[in-house]
């Protein structure tokens, strides 16, 4: 990196040009390179005081003081304006997908299946055949716009599945059986209903006979629709691909089988014209523009982030290489954290979810991608942290930032508190498991039952816990509700209000903060003096990295440090980028 900075007038630091200009900078030696950056951070502390008062002002102070625009302020509003309409453009397209596939998942289950639940051979051998029935004549008896796959309008073959152990013979008056846990998975393409006296197709398998060997019967087949209630003058209908699976689940072997239908789609656009480009609708092309310029935008907002936090980076270092020479005194970490605006690390993190998921959504108005919850769990977050971002208008007013405020003092001891009380949860989220699990719906498995406690800790369905209960065993009955008085009132008497009164007392603490804030000596050095004349800060030359104080001189020098900055002024102090090696221009 080459940069150059502006050099404010120092009689006792001036360079002999002529001396300078003769000199080769590949030979100047170390010492003569650390005395010259010893000589180039030789800021007084007023000088300091001054650009870091700068640098800690609001955008708001910054244009009191200079009289320069917030336009980066006013850039991150806007900014924030247009993605949120772009996630509402986005899902209003979605929920009509969603709607759409919804009401077409409900009308084949209903159009497919009869019982979902099935106990006999019979009704097994039933519901197969009336699956191919429907299947063939859906062109014709259903309501919806449904059609088969095929350019002549005929029926293609169902693919039929069958999901089976290798051998598996039970005797259930001996109690004996063979068993090989091997598991086959064959399929073939049907066109027909079986017939309840011949083997299962190509199977080898006979009902009632071979039932046990089965764990799951599938149907799968394709359909084409299209949505003709979204047609407008300014959008044009989708078209879907529908593939449907019919399943017979015989898994638990339990005695009964679970019939299920399973509906994947795939939305494209409805071909009516030869040009792609032409067969997108005015509401896609449009949606299409906006997420262009969502991407230019924010873009901009993480190149002028990005550029921020370099510059905060550098003003760290110079800020730490003064108070090393001229206090005799390093920075804390939390002295340094104070040039670490995390404010921008959420904005450039929103930013980049949003580009990706714009990205995403571009090629879905396209019609070539379908991936439509990858696209809206980068939208919705990257339109969660830039609200979130807002707040950092918010904070710079006293009276609004009290939120922040509060949430970054209390956090430590709520983190702490939260750390013991999972222990706590933990413990009777696997008590309840285990023991109330196979008599309680809600605690069939460790994770409803952790989401079952944490409804009762906000009170919800309280009554409704207690009553499912089964009275199968009384001991478990009886000791559930022990295990529920106890939790409710030690989560909510107790743990809860502990809770909210350390969210309380850091509200009490903190409402007058800036009369009670402990002063890191970072703070004490910014507001010792007497104020500085706003119009100060309107000098052209001044700015923040300017951090030289040396005389005029025309020749650059390489100093070989890790702040990498070179001290070179041309006679009118301003900051120049030129390389290290040549001369000011």
């Amino acid at each position: 990196m080459e940069v150059e900075i502006p050099i404010m007038a120092n009689p006792a630091l001036s360079i002999d040009t002529g001396a300078a200009a003769n000199l080769d900078t590949n030979s100047v030696s170390n010492s003569v390179a650390n005395h010259e950056l010893s000589a180039a951070f030789n800021l007084s502390d007023h000088q300091m005081r001054k650009k870091l008062r700068y640098y800690f002002m609001n955008p708001l102070e910054k244009y009191e003081a200079k009289k320069r625009k917030p336009w980066k302020l006013v850039f991150q509003i806007v900014k924030i304006v247009m993605i949120t309409v772009q996630l509402c453009v986005f899902s209003s397209s979605r929920f009509q997908v969603v709607d759409f596939i919804n009401d077409n998942r409900e009308t084949l289950t209903h159009y497919f299946t009869g019982n979902r639940t099935v106990y006999r051979v019979d009704q097994i051998i039933q519901q197969i055949n009336h699956t191919f029935f429907q299947y063939a004549a859906i062109a014709d008896t259903a309501i919806g716009a449904y059609n088969y796959p095929t350019t002549d309008g005929s029926v293609p073959p169902i693919e039929f599945c069958v999901k089976k152990y290798a051998n598996l013979t039970f005797h259930a008056q001996t109690q004996q059986y063979r068993f090989n846990t091997t598991i086959l998975n064959t399929c073939e393409n049907a066109t027909g209903p079986i017939d309840p006296n011949q083997k299962l197709r190509s199977f080898e398998l006979t009902l009632p006979q071979d039932w046990d060997r089965i764990i799951m019967i599938s149907m799968k087949f394709s359909l084409k629709t299209i949505d003709l209630r979204q047609i407008q003058f300014y959008n044009d209908p989708d078209c879907y691909d529908l593939t449907i699976n019919v399943s017979i689940d015989n898994s638990d072997h339990d005695g009964k089988a679970l019939i299920d239908v399973r509906l994947d789609h795939r939305r494209y656009l409805c071909s009516k014209k030869s040009n792609k480009l032409d067969e997108l609708s005015t509401y896609s092309i449009t949606g299409i523009i906006i997420d262009v310029i969502v991407i230019i935008s924010c873009l901009v907002s993480s190149i002028l982030c990005l550029r921020s936090m370099f510059k905060s980076a550098l003003i760290s270092m110079i800020v730490s290489e003064h108070f090393k020479n001229q206090h005799n005194k390093s920075l804390t970490l939390e002295e340094r954290m104070e040039f670490i605006n995390l404010w921008f690390i959420v904005i450039v993190a929103s930013d980049s979810l949003t580009i990706i998921g714009s990205g995403f959504k571009i090629f879905i108005e396209a019609g070539d991608f379908h991936d439509y919850d990858g696209c809206s769990i980068l939208l919705g977050t990257g339109v969660l942290f830039a609200w979130i971002g807002f707040l950092r208008f918010l904070s710079f007013f006293r009276k609004y930032n009290i939120l922040l405020i509060t949430l970054k003092a209390a956090f430590p001891s709520v983190l702490r508190f939260m750390f013991c009380t999972a222990f706590l949860y933990m413990g009777y989220a696997f008590c309840g498991w285990i023991i109330l699990g196979p008599y309680h719906e809600k605690f069939r498995t460790l994770n409803t039952a952790s989401e079952c406690m944490f409804s009762l800790i906000n009170g919800d369905d309280m009554f409704t816990t207690y009553k499912i209960m089964s009275k199968e065993s009384y001991s478990a009955w009886l000791y559930s509700r022990i295990y529920l008085y106890t939790f409710i009132s030690l989560f909510i008497y107790v743990v809860l209000s502990l809770f909210i009164s350390i969210i309380s007392d850091t509200y009490e603490t903190m409402k007058d903060w800036p009369d009670i804030k402990q002063q890191s000596y970072l703070h004490e050095f910014v507001s010792k003096g007497g104020p500085i004349e706003p119009s100060s800060y309107r000098d052209p030359t001044f700015d923040t990295l300017n951090v030289c104080n040396c005389g005029t001189t025309s020749r650059c020098y390489n100093i070989s440090n890790w702040l990498a900055f070179l001290c070179c002024c041309n006679s009118s102090g301003r900051r120049l980028l030129v390389n290290f090696d040549s001369e000011c221009q």
